[in-house]
């Protein structure tokens, strides 16, 4: 695996230092170990799957949820 989805925020840090080449998604700027800053319906691809990032401003104001598809839509 070459890439990675973290969805939660806590503990980036490690990870990132722990793992070279780490890609950590996410829609705020405090997002620690963030390399990667998505915006509403912005679509990236994790292997063979296609993720969609979704704003649902919840508990805060920059909230995304990740839709994901693998190649035949699911």
């Amino acid at each position: 695996m070459t890439e990675v989805v973290i969805i939660c925020s806590g503990g980036n840090h490690k990870l990132v230092q722990m793992v070279k080449g780490l890609d950590v998604y996410g829609a705020e700027s405090g997002i620690g170990g963030m390399n990667h800053r998505v915006k509403h319906q912005e679509k990236f691809k994790v292997g063979s799957l296609t993720v969609t990032a979704l704003s649902t401003p919840c508990h805060t104001s920059g909230h995304v949820c990740y839709y994901v598809e693998n190649d035949h839509g699911m």
